[in-house]
């Protein structure tokens, strides 16, 4: 991927919001390719869901990524939104979930949290839950999309939902638009978004699962 392509991209697309980059352009050269693209992925989904009817509003003073993945904290840097229907929702990157299987069994091990890159949540609990998530992005930079990342997106797929008929998405019974249905219960979105096209030779069998792949590029 071009880096100063998508530094540019991504700026463009954020000064419709408010204080999204920092004044400190250093913040933004220091990121790995993986953090930059994921932070380009998500100004494309805040486009996607405005599009939709959601109205966001950027809470906090600059887009500081954590150097791992963790617990949901709304003191982190975040957006709000406002569904078609009035829900507020809220928005975070680097997020540990609880697992589906976790919440089925009632236990804990070293397997009860997963990690997203990008969360759609309805509440703020320091672990969401399935039922809290509305829709969940994977992002991936490499430039050699593999069969193991279609495996890692089935997996988590699994610990979001179960398979189950054809059901308007969560964020379409919030009044999103247009109407979204999934075969998955809860019924959230999941996003595998990629840089290398031929991740889309391989969207078809995941899309029986409510899989949804999206080549995005700067």
């Amino acid at each position: 991927m071009d880096r100063t392509r998508a530094t540019n991209a991504i700026r463009s697309i954020f000064r419709h919001y408010r204080r999204l980059i920092p004044a400190d352009k250093r913040l933004v050269s220091a990121l790995d390719d993986g953090k930059l693209y994921e932070l380009y992925v998500l100004s494309q989904l805040l486009l996607d869901l405005r599009q939709r009817g959601f109205r966001p509003r950027f809470l906090g003073k600059t887009l500081r990524f954590k150097q791992a993945p963790g617990r949901l904290k709304t003191s982190d840097p975040h957006f709000r939104l406002i569904a078609p229907d009035g829900t507020c929702l809220w928005l975070f990157v680097d997020i540990e979930f609880h697992t589906l299987g976790k919440v089925i069994s009632n236990t804990a091990d070293l397997s009860d949290r997963h990690e997203l890159d990008i969360v759609l949540v309805d509440a703020t609990p320091d672990y969401p839950t399935p039922e809290n998530i509305l829709l969940a992005v994977e992002c991936k930079s490499t430039a050699n999309f593999r069969k193991s990342i279609v495996k890692e997106a089935l997996g988590i797929r699994r610990e979001l939902s179960l398979l189950r008929d054809e059901v308007e998405s969560t964020l379409t019974r919030l009044g999103g638009l247009p109407t979204v249905t999934l075969p998955a219960y809860p019924a959230s979105e999941f996003w595998l978004a990629f840089t290398d096209r031929r991740g889309t030779s391989y969207a078809q069998s995941p899309a029986a699962f409510g899989i949804t792949f999206r080549h995005i590029l700067p």
